[in-house]
């Protein structure tokens, strides 16, 4: 018998033990302390985030060029090139939902139970007591006084209850009592912007895309990380530009977009810098534009020394062009789209048509040749004055690449639904407040009925005191003040 009561005994302890542990481990992830250090762990990450250039945002090579191998290796092992997506953000992100998710929890029942059940009674001294209170008398009967206090009250959007205790009246009045609750719905947006933010960590991607003009591809390169990610379709770049302003500095880009999948086009648009295009949950921007170094055609005007007319032609790179009734045949050998000489030698210094050139070969049906070269800036400059054929290279149409930037983002909708929770949280916040009135109304020995009136707010105290003086000014006229 003794030994199964000490077994009890220990069983017992043992329980209030383990609630005694968890009571503290709740206590202490519900609390304001905790909250604030989770915050400012997330600011120092935030801010290292910031100063650390992000492997998803970085140009090719750009981190090796910033950082030493050695602190590469460091930075790297700590996760502080992709920050955001590193598993203790994540794990920060989490417990920063624990603690407000506890918090609300802790302190929801008792702000619930406040609001259901209001203290609708108050002694004179209470009243008294209040930030705004006041005393009126008036030889007038008490039911006629408390109908008025009432109808008042009520005329200016409070709710009003009444009770009799102790043979006095007490006249309750409150309004805006919901707004205490904002709090908690600022809360509740928090945890869904947090969800969402781990859902794209977790679950979403940031990757780039480079097409020239007719290429397609359903493999994306995640930038920083060495790896591809397949797509569910394929994305082709039908044509890509830019549009100028008059002075010729670049306007907008843009890229006429398909997206095939299972070898049918299921969607196209034209996409812009700031327009981009949303399929199967991808989202894909425009985010950069430049010239492949690869031309389509090429215009040129040929002209004999005869004093013909110009004749004016368009070759494509690898063709051979015959010229019917002049026995003549134009080839391209070399194109070069940025033309530049340094002594003897002929590069070309970027992939940007700025000063675009071909090396034309001329064949007359008798089997003369010549080779030129022709620079459309420079119309005059012949690089063989052996030809009997002034050439002039008119224009050039580029093939153009366009860089993209394609992003999974599953957690928007969510991180969205919390940003306007939010926004309805702060405007109840800051607009509205819980307003509460009292009116004590009794008889004193002189027969005279007097009306104690008190009020208190939570917030936008001013706002209430003018609310406060317009209802005593209202009760105002034939009492006199005590």
């Amino acid at each position: 018998m003794n030994l199964h009561v000490q077994m009890i005994g220990k069983t017992e302890s043992t329980t209030r033990a383990s609630q005694g542990w968890l009571d503290v481990s709740l206590k202490f992830l519900s609390s304001v302390k905790f909250g604030i250090a989770v915050m400012i762990a997330l600011a120092l990450v935030i801010i290292l985030g910031t100063f650390i250039v992000q492997a998803p945002m970085a140009e090719p090579g750009q981190i090796e060029q910033l950082y030493a191998p050695q602190t590469r290796q460091i930075l790297e092992g700590l996760g502080l090139f992709d920050v955001f997506h590193s598993s203790w953000f994540i794990a920060l992100l989490g417990l920063l939902c624990l603690n407000i998710t506890f918090a609300s929890i802790d302190r929801f029942p008792g702000t619930w139970q406040y609001l259901r059940h209001p203290q609708r009674e108050l002694d004179e001294e209470s009243i008294d007591a209040l930030p705004l209170n006041v005393v009126h008398s008036l030889k007038s009967d008490r039911p006629q006084l408390e109908e008025k206090v009432r109808g008042l009250l009520q005329s200016r959007g409070f709710q009003t209850s009444q009770s009799s205790p102790a043979g006095r009246t007490v006249i309750f009045g409150e309004k805006g009592k919901y707004s205490r609750l904002a709090v908690y719905i600022v809360h509740a947006s928090l945890l869904l912007i947090f969800l969402g933010a781990m859902i794209d960590s977790i679950f979403g991607f940031r990757a780039y895309l480079s097409l020239t003009e007719g290429e397609s591809s359903s493999q994306v390169e995640l930038r920083g990380k060495n790896s591809v990610v397949r797509l569910p379709f394929q994305i082709r770049c039908k044509a890509a530009g830019v549009e100028h302003y008059t002075d010729g500095t670049p306007k907008k880009w843009w890229s006429d977009l398909v997206i095939v999948q299972n070898g049918q086009e299921v969607g196209s648009k034209r996409i812009l810098v700031n327009d981009p295009m949303d399929y199967g949950g991808i989202r894909i921007f425009q985010s950069s534009f430049g010239s492949s170094g690869n031309p389509l055609e090429f215009v040129l005007t040929l002209k004999d020394q005869l004093g013909s007319a110009p004749l004016s032609v368009t070759l494509h790179p690898g063709e051979t062009l015959p010229l019917e009734g002049h026995s003549l045949s134009l080839r391209v050998l070399q194109f070069l789209p940025d033309f530049a000489m340094h002594g003897s030698e002929i590069h070309s210094h970027s992939n940007e048509p700025n000063n675009p050139a071909l090396q034309v070969e001329v064949t007359k049906s008798g089997g003369a040749q010549w080779k030129a070269w022709v620079v459309q800036k420079m119309p005059d400059f012949h690089a063989s004055e052996a030809m009997p054929y002034h050439i002039r290279f008119e224009s050039v149409r580029m093939s153009h690449f366009t860089g993209l930037q394609i992003a999974k983002q599953p957690g928007q909708n969510i991180i969205w639904a919390g940003c306007f929770l939010m926004v309805a949280g702060l405007l109840v916040s800051f607009y509205f407040s819980h307003q509460r009135v009292w009116a004590l109304v009794r008889v004193n020995e002189k027969g005279e009925s007097v009306l104690r009136l008190g009020g208190s707010a939570n917030k936008n105290k001013l706002d209430f005191e003018k609310t406060f003086r317009a209802l005593e000014q209202s009760l105002n006229p034939g009492f006199r003040r005590q």
